[in-house]
């Protein structure tokens, strides 16, 4: 049942939200207790709904309960948040509801009225919904752009963000690398954080308190991080196995054993039109034997059956002398190239250190990029970050990706030639660090850390925009980015135990929260909130 929160500024009609999911609500005549709220607005006859469409990313709006009378039909309209004009979703449509596939990160505002077609009246547009995404699985999204528009968490807001709640995990071995998911759950009607810990406890918790749902403790080491779709969580075990849990429940609903360790966090979607697919690597048993994979593996309600094998790929270009080394840490990015043909996109371990593109339907080699190897452990273990197609002048799309080279690349998604590389150590006046952390990409420009810095980089041309001040440590996690358009932050915590907020226009600093442990998590972005963990055993909510 919808929850009364408040009302309308200058309205005396009560508002209203209520549950769906991948999407919060904000009213655009409102400015108060509206955020962190979920998805659906009513007015008359018309009640516009969100809640997961049939593939990751995709919502299923609902515009009313009920087909309309003769005469009347439904006019929405959909802008994204950037945008100067409504585009038309649907026209003098008797339809209810579609589906809607945003081809960009929301945010995306909706609205729709009614009309008559006996006596020409119009209704008036309805307020406005604007859906924002959940941060679903490492870096937001398959693509890893690393950013979420949410106006909650921005700039100008980032001065006052202050800890909500702060829990700990089992007391031996409270080492968190793991990045925290955060999506709402359908049947509890709440926003849940996922998170691992490097001791085997996979937990989920409500966002709004922290209270344990429930813990699946026992795991051995988890390096990986959650990915969240459907009612089904995916994690990586470092003890050679792929996790499928119940979202719910924590129940184990199926699982996966590849044969070698599971370091690279997964990415899920949809390829061909049979279900749910997770792809991911493994580094082998050893960091010395590491002849790893790159698997697909059908995910939970997939035709071919849960966890079962879809493909494998150990086509690597450089095993080694005695053809046991190269596997992939890499999370995977996955997306969609200009011929329309699925592309899964990650990096190899040493001594290949590379970037590879696959045909995510087959494993078949799409194209290879080899990073420049200058002595040992040169690995590509970053996640790339991809831009699709046409943004930022590229025709075919481009992939952002830096290995320990300490090189940042620019390749053309269709081909894999480079664009153009910026040299980090060389802009951080020589400094010398293991360059892993996956780039951001926000508009026109790419954010991406190295040693004690975060750089912001022209997306065109590689270009040095600014550089922030040093960090109290080494960056190991990845930059995470919100706000309004204008009003951006640059959200990342260093090896110092010190989580930032830098202005994303010019890197100035906005915020620093001191943990007292190492962060390796990335920052997971929703709801008006900021999650990550730190080596001190905590997880941290900020809001």
């Amino acid at each position: 049942m919808p929850t009364q929160l408040g009302r309308l500024s200058g309205s005396r009609e009560p508002y209203k939200t209520a549950v769906g999911a991948n999407t919060q609500v904000l009213f655009t005549r409102s400015v108060a207790n509206t955020f962190g709220r979920i998805a659906r607005v009513a007015w008359g006859a018309l009640s516009l709904t969100a809640a997961p469409g049939p593939q990751p990313g995709s919502y299923a709006l609902e515009w009313a309960r009920l087909a309309p009378p003769n005469g009347i039909v439904f006019d929405v309209q959909v802008k994204y948040s950037s945008a100067t004009t409504w585009t038309d979703l649907a026209v003098g449509t008797t339809d209810i509801g579609q589906t809607f596939t945003p081809s960009l990160p929301g945010p995306y505002a909706l609205r729709a009225r009614r009309r008559s077609t006996s006596n020409g009246f119009i209704f008036s547009w309805s307020p406005t919904l604007t859906l924002i995404g959940n941060w679903s699985m490492f870096q937001f999204n398959q693509r890893h752009a690393g950013v979420t528009l949410d106006p909650t968490i921005g700039a100008s807001t980032a001065a006052h963000l202050s800890v909500k709640w702060k829990k700990t995990f089992v007391a031996a071995n409270k080492v968190l690398y793991s990045s925290p998911a955060v999506a709402f759950n359908n049947q509890l009607h709440k926003p849940l954080v996922y998170s691992a810990s490097f001791a085997g406890a996979i937990t989920a918790r409500d966002l709004a308190t922290g209270s344990v749902v429930w813990t699946k403790a026992g795991n051995g080491p988890i390096v990986s991080s959650p990915a969240v779709v459907g009612n089904t969580v995916y994690v990586g075990l470092a003890y050679a196995k792929l996790l499928a849990l119940d979202a719910t429940t924590g129940t184990l609903q199926c699982s996966f054993s590849p044969g070698g360790g599971v370091m690279g966090s997964p990415v899920v979607g949809h390829v061909d039109g049979t279900g749910p697919v997770v792809f991911f690597g493994d580094d082998g048993t050893s960091e010395t034997n590491n002849a790893g994979h790159e698997w697909a593996v059908n995910g939970v309600g997939n035709s071919g059956g849960a966890c079962t094998r879809r493909w494998v790929f150990n086509g690597w270009h450089n095993k080694g002398p005695t053809a046991s080394r190269t596997g992939s840490w890499s999370p995977a990015g996955l997306t969609t190239d200009s011929t329309g043909r699925p592309l899964l996109v990650l990096g190899s371990s040493d001594p290949d250190d590379s970037v590879y593109a696959l045909d995510a339907r087959t494993g078949k080699l799409v194209w290879r990029f080899q990073t420049k190897i200058t002595g040992g452990d040169q690995d590509v273990g970053a996640a790339p970050t991809i831009g699709g197609p046409g943004l930022n002048g590229f025709p075919h799309g481009v992939v952002y990706i830096d290995g320990k080279d300490t090189i940042e690349y620019a390749l053309d998604l269709l081909t894999g030639t480079e664009i153009w590389e910026f040299d980090m150590r060389a802009a951080s006046g020589g400094a010398g660090a293991n360059s892993q952390s996956t780039a951001a990409l926000v508009g026109g420009r790419v954010v991406v850390p190295y040693s004690r810095y975060v750089f912001s980089l022209n997306a065109a041309t590689g270009a040095q925009v600014w550089r922030s001040g040093p960090a109290a440590g080494d960056y190991f996690s990845s930059p995470s980015v919100s706000g309004a358009p204008g009003d951006q932050v640059i959200i990342i915590g260093d090896a110092g135990g010190v989580e930032h907020a830098y202005r994303f226009s010019d890197g100035s600093s906005l915020f620093q929260l001191k943990t007292g442990g190492v962060i390796y998590s990335s920052a997971a972005l929703a709801f008006g909130s900021v999650l990550f963990a730190a080596s001190n055993g905590y997880l941290y909510a900020l809001g």
